[in-house]
């Protein structure tokens, strides 16, 4: 999460957004592909980024919940309308094509980072509520079995 945030530092600073690290203590190994998860995590940083306007706020939180790490990226950005939330998963699938000419993407991004979440026996969910009122993306990941 550190190195995700030092490589967008710099994203971050042209746009006067402020990005926090919240990581509670002792938070437990998690089993996975360091590159891949970095890939996902760098994309939804990145998209709060982009959809975060100029002085505002973006935290990086982790905790641990039960057997999982419970990660959430939280942004005062542009917001979701709530009857969207559904349909960011899919393929391709843009808001609407005047967001995507003013902020650009592929419209995968949050697609293929539900796929790395979930080939890792994990979930993936969008909370906002609505527009102008800022967005946060949730994970939660297995922790590693002690034995």
């Amino acid at each position: 999460m550190e190195t995700v945030l030092e490589d967008l530092k710099i994203q971050a600073d042209e746009k006067k957004i402020n990005l926090k690290l919240n990581l509670d203590e002792n938070i437990p190994e998690i089993n996975g592909d360091w590159d891949k998860l970095t890939d996902m995590l760098t994309n939804v940083v990145d998209n709060a980024i982009k959809f975060t306007p100029v002085g505002g706020k973006i935290t990086l939180s982790a905790f641990r919940e039960d057997k999982k790490i419970h990660i959430v990226v939280k942004d005062t950005g542009i917001g979701i309308p709530k009857d969207m939330i559904g349909k960011l998963f899919q393929r391709f699938y843009q808001i609407d094509a005047s967001r995507k000419r003013k902020y650009g993407g592929t419209g995968l991004g949050l697609y293929i980072s539900k796929t790395i979440v979930e080939a890792h026996k994990g979930e993936m969910w969008i909370e906002s509520e609505g527009e102008g009122k800022g967005t946060e993306v949730h994970f939660r990941l297995p922790v590693v079995k002690v034995e």
